[in-house]
């Protein structure tokens, strides 16, 4: 499962954003990650990605170096199963 991805702009570094990806009702997170781009010269890391629920994963993206007109996209992914 993919989450709906974020953005922010990514004027100052330290700023973060998170996204989150969802199991389907009755299954239960087994693993996941995170997807981070940037766009405008800004440029992004992904600072965390884990389980924070057992049905949820969360990836948090941190802006490294902030740019005018820049923006930083992060998008979580979550491994789904039975339990």
């Amino acid at each position: 499962m993919e989450g709906t991805g974020a953005a922010i702009p990514a004027l100052k570094a330290g700023e973060t954003v998170k996204d989150v990806a969802t199991c389907p009702s009755g299954q239960v997170v087994l693993g996941g990650g995170g997807n981070v781009s940037t766009s405008g010269g800004a440029v992004g890391a992904l600072q965390s990605s884990s389980p924070t629920s057992s049905n949820e994963w969360t990836a948090v993206a941190v802006v490294t170096t902030g740019e005018a007109g820049g923006e930083l996209h992060v998008k979580a992914d979550a491994i789904c199963g039975s339990p």
